[in-house]
């Protein structure tokens, strides 16, 4: 399947039922987050070998989004691109732009990259050069990155704006573990540097 337009190229290939992703997802998902995807007695009984690629280029996103989204804002040629298959249960997914805004908040060169690792964990990195959070303050080199699986999921956190003087820095990193009450979070490493000086 391939659409074309003034707003976004789409590209999309594989063997796969349209009225049998959900059935594909809930399989794939089930494995990661058992507690929160089930699958029922049937969907079990049946094994699912759905997969595909697709590719999404954006090129003028300006045509549509005053419809829809007019805070949000994505750089033509920004690319999302990934891949699915039931069959061993693998997902990915990845994407680069050279600039995203929404309202006030924007990232310069981002960078995304998400997949599953031997169908034990989904792992997510993502990055950007600079996210500028106000006209002044913004987070440079920032990276972060996690690894979840069903109720428990690491992150890390990560910038460094690089300046000679009155420098901010940060790395930040945890376990999140969601419960059924809530979400309990343990912070195992916390550094940051605010104008030169360092709080732990």
């Amino acid at each position: 399947i391939k659409l074309s337009s003034g707003v976004a190229d789409v590209k999309l290939n594989g063997d796969f039922n349209l009225s049998n992703l959900g059935n594909a997802f809930t399989q794939v998902f089930s494995i990661y987050y058992p507690t929160f995807v089930k699958q029922t007695d049937e969907q079990k009984q049946k094994r699912n070998y759905d997969n595909f690629d697709f590719r999404i280029k954006v090129k003028k996103l300006s045509l549509v989004n005053g419809l829809f989204l007019p805070d949000l804002m994505i750089a033509p040629n920004t690319i999302v691109e990934g891949k699915f298959d039931a069959s061993n249960n693998s997902v990915s997914l990845k994407g680069n732009s050279d600039k995203i805004s929404y309202k006030g908040t924007s990232l310069s060169q981002w960078s995304i990259d998400v997949g599953s690792a031997n169908a034990t964990s989904l792992v997510l990195k993502t990055s950007a050069a600079r996210v500028n959070l106000s006209d002044s303050v913004y987070l440079g080199s920032f990276v972060f990155d996690a690894q979840s699986l069903d109720k428990k999921s690491t992150f890390g956190l990560n910038w460094d704006n690089q300046m000679k003087k009155s420098n901010y820095a940060g790395d930040i990193g945890g376990t999140l573990n969601f419960t059924g009450s809530g979400v309990d979070v343990l912070f195992e490493k916390i550094e940051v540097m605010v104008a030169d000086s360092t709080w732990l």
